[in-house]
């Protein structure tokens, strides 16, 4: 990589920093209503949301089944057990046996 490339990159970092640590002081002064409080916080899932689910189809190249029973693993292991790499370990356990099998 040459010296632009790392320049964008380092650019990119400090203007996302400065917009987050600005941020905090602004939000911290609003007073908001509980149903604003409980959408923000759903904000993040649905943007985790929307960026995996796509892939749940093409992560395994011609191998639907194995990406999609992974997907259901991790969705019922998370939602049992609060730590997350339960569910990730569980995903790529079923993914692997479907494949092996």
């Amino acid at each position: 990589m040459n010296s632009y490339i790392y320049t964008i990159i380092i650019g990119m970092a400090i203007i996302t920093y400065l917009l987050r640590y600005l941020s905090f002081p602004c939000m911290s002064k609003l007073n908001l209503s509980p149903r604003a409080h409980l959408f923000l916080r759903a904000v993040p899932y649905a943007a985790l949301s929307a960026l995996v689910f796509p892939d749940v189809f093409t992560a395994i190249a011609d191998e639907r089944l194995a990406s999609f029973l992974g997907f259901f693993a991790a969705v019922i292991f998370s939602s049992i057990f609060p730590n997350i790499m339960v569910g990730v370990i569980a995903a790529i356990g079923v993914s692997f046996l479907v494949l092996l099998f």
